[in-house]
């Protein structure tokens, strides 16, 4: 596995499960009238100030992380859909006012070296491809032996 991956699911394992649980608990505070710092606001303003989309995103990062330690074919296009929700979240809040355009640059061109590292790089590019071919070759054994996994 080459190295920024082996790096990554560490980072992934960790921001996933500790920056999840911390949206969900931040979540949790503003839809709860009696935990909440500002009791008015309910599911629908929790929704407009990207909460949930952070737990979505935890969730994401986790999943991330742990197809890497399992060498899941699947994590390079599920690491790029983060990389792109990170760049669309960027866009959105430049569009309320939230932020300003420096956030859409800098969502833009870490999308577009995530893009090129995931599908550019030659090493990481052979490492996927060997991860694709075998999953298709253990997939083909799993239906003529009649199993299921």
């Amino acid at each position: 596995m080459p190295f920024l991956l082996n790096a990554g699911m560490v980072i992934c394992v960790f921001f996933g499960l500790f920056g999840g649980a911390a949206a969900v608990f931040k979540a949790l505070s503003l839809i709860n009238p009696l935990t909440s710092a500002s009791p008015g606001l309910r599911f629908k303003e929790a929704l407009h100030d990207g909460t949930y989309i952070g737990i979505g995103v935890g969730i994401a990062i986790a999943v991330v992380g742990w197809g890497l330690w399992r060498e899941r074919w699947w994590t390079r296009p599920v690491m790029l859909g983060v990389w792109l929700t990170g760049f669309a979240s960027a866009v959105v809040q430049y569009a309320r006012g939230i932020t300003d355009a420096s956030a859409c640059a800098s969502g833009l061109a870490g999308l577009a070296i995530a893009a090129w590292y995931l599908y550019g790089k030659g090493n990481v590019r052979a490492y996927f491809t060997a991860l694709e071919e075998r999953a298709a070759r253990d997939d083909g054994l799993k239906h003529v032996s009649g199993r299921v996994a």
